[in-house]
């Protein structure tokens, strides 16, 4: 998904994740200062949130290679 963070609407920003009280902190923290500095951030696309979703999301528990080994 390529659209801008600014073209979308706040439920459609809650319903991925990226706002509202199941968003990571930092990925709010990246949408609010998208919304806060338009003209410098306004580029900012679903894609690049992704990639902060994914940089920043906890491992379930279970999933750590470093402690599960074989």
């Amino acid at each position: 998904m390529n659209r801008r963070i600014l073209d979308m609407t706040a439920d459609e920003l809650i319903t991925l994740g990226y706002w509202g009280d199941q968003a990571i902190p930092r990925v709010k923290e990246a949408v609010q200062a998208v919304r806060d500095d338009p003209q410098h951030l306004g580029r900012m696309t679903c894609f690049m949130i992704e990639c902060v979703k994914k940089q920043h999301a906890v491992p379930a528990r279970g999933q750590n290679p470093l402690i599960n080994r074989p």
